[in-house]
């Protein structure tokens, strides 16, 4: 299911807070109850923007206090956002510049213009690529109802694009809810991304080639942790260590 998916990812991959984890699936539970009730469904796939806007309606009608429904909130779009980020390396500049044309959901690939005008592709796990279709509906709602048209994949609270500093104020927010640690920034999550990868037997040259680097020098920075993983592995494992 989805949700319990979303929620052991939170959990298990981002950290979250007991306190948080718990809001986030009442808010969440409480909207598939709610498509169950009204809708006859609880297919996170079926949801667009007449499914939202009418149960944001319900709960102030329902006295639900601004804050209780600006969380809810919350918790859709960090069920439909932010793992672009972690589950494609790119780069902040190469997030914001996002065309929604870029986004090729047959190939389950995003086209990222990266340094020095240089294209290239990069696939998309089946998880992402529904989260963003999902999504891509709650947006076409958000710039409908404000009467505004926009090719770019994300925008900010007045439909405008996304600007670096409105993306890493947000990723801040998100990754301060779940570490202590002094470096909250967009470039942790590509940092992540790149080790993951090294680390779960990805070749050097496929990962420079997915993050975009002009030399290998570049990704071989992120070959450190890596090492130390190896390094680990060896001590535990050598009978001679």
């Amino acid at each position: 299911m989805p949700l319990k998916r979303f929620l052991s990812h939170l959990q298990y991959e981002k950290r979250y807070s007991a306190h948080t984890l718990t809001a986030y699936e009442s808010d969440l539970t409480q909207f598939l109850d709610y498509l169950q009730t009204e809708y006859q469904t609880t297919q996170i796939s079926e949801v667009s923007h007449f499914y939202i806007r009418p149960w944001i309606v319900s709960l102030m009608e329902d006295k639900i206090a601004a804050r209780s429904v600006n969380r809810k909130i919350t918790a859709l779009k960090s069920f439909f956002i932010m793992e672009l980020f972690y589950g494609s390396g790119m780069r902040l500049s190469e997030l914001v510049n996002l065309k929604i044309s870029d986004i090729n959901f047959s190939n389950q690939a995003v086209k990222v213009l990266g340094k020095r005008n240089k294209e290239r592709i990069i696939p998309l796990s089946g998880t992402v690529m529904t989260q963003l279709k999902e999504y891509i509906t709650a947006r076409s709602a958000f710039i409908t109802d404000n009467g505004v048209e926009s090719l770019n994949l994300f925008l900010d609270n007045r439909c405008n694009k996304v600007y670096p500093k409105f993306v890493y104020r947000l990723v801040r927010k998100y990754l301060g809810q779940v570490t202590t640690g002094d470096k909250k920034n967009p470039h942790i999550l590509r940092h992540t991304f790149a080790t993951h990868m090294l680390n779960n037997g990805a070749e050097i040259n496929a990962v420079k080639e997915l993050l975009g680097h002009a030399s290998l020098a570049a990704t071989q920075v992120y070959t450190h942790n890596t090492i130390e993983k190896l390094k680990n592995i060896y001590k535990q494992a050598h009978p001679k260590a």
